[in-house]
């Protein structure tokens, strides 16, 4: 008995470092999220899809954001490629349903709808709007403190997280610069620890009449196939006025 009771302060002590930095890299995370304006906004995208073989696709989409009843709302209008200019996505993610996407094709005025899996996110080019754990309630998630680290002179926390009610997701490594607290890199792992993709952020830019920021360059590589999706984020404005119906497409159909 003795044995163990002289060692159940050092037992508490370690308790109590390990809720210490739980809590901690919740804060952490939730202040480096909040600098992000991710809903009621509006921006356009260039896309360099580029292929291990060297193959470059290039897509443009105007993009607004929003958030109703809990659901995720994205609107894409494709600029890029030419045969597809006027294509309008409509992409509604609600937190228990796979989510619908909706295609209007003006050329038929018709609209597709399918649901939202991540193949089919990916397909119509709103993957990266969804994908990561910026959009997801700080309370839905485990945060977990993996410590410091220097890249290139500067310092950075790097932090685990993980969905409580969806493990099966996989996990992701953040990297968040210990001064400004922007999230410069996201990494994707499977439930069993392979590498699903690495994505970098920089060329940080305040959004006009906010406190908010975003990233002006994203890229991400999929380990796969080696893959890279190049970003670029420009004409991004705050839209706090805008209503369900702003996300609504209406068939018109051609004669």
């Amino acid at each position: 008995m003795y044995m163990k009771l002289k060692h159940f302060p050092f037992i508490l002590c370690l308790l109590f470092v390990s809720t210490a930095f739980s809590q901690d890299a919740k804060a952490i995370f939730e202040k480096a999220a909040d600098r992000l304006l991710l809903n009621n906004m509006e921006l356009s995208i260039e896309v360099n899809e580029i292929r291990k073989n060297g193959r470059v696709k290039e897509k443009a989409f105007d993009v607004v954001l929003g958030k109703f009843d809990d659901a995720d709302r994205i609107k894409m209008y494709m600029q890029k490629p030419e045969r597809a200019k006027g294509v309008t996505i409509v992409v509604t993610n609600a937190p228990d349903d796979t989510g619908l996407i909706e295609i209007l094709t003006p050329a038929n005025g018709k609209i597709r709808k399918m649901k939202a899996t991540p193949k089919n996110l990916e397909l119509v080019g709103s993957g990266g709007f969804s994908s990561n754990y910026l959009n997801v309630d700080p309370e839905e998630l485990n945060v977990t403190y993996l410590g410091k680290e220097n890249s290139e002179g500067r310092l950075y926390t790097k932090l685990e997280v993980q969905e409580k009610m969806n493990p099966e997701q996989g996990k992701a490594q953040i990297l968040i610069d210990v001064e400004t607290y922007d999230i410069v890199k996201i990494i994707s792992f499977t439930t069993d620890g392979t590498l699903k993709d690495e994505t970098t952020f920089s060329d940080f830019k305040t959004i006009a009449g906010t406190n908010k920021v975003y990233p002006r360059r994203v890229v991400t590589i999929q380990a796969k196939d080696a893959s890279k999706t190049e970003i670029e984020i420009f004409k991004v404005k705050s839209r706090p006025n805008l209503k369900k119906s702003d996300f609504m497409l209406q068939n018109s159909p051609k004669n």
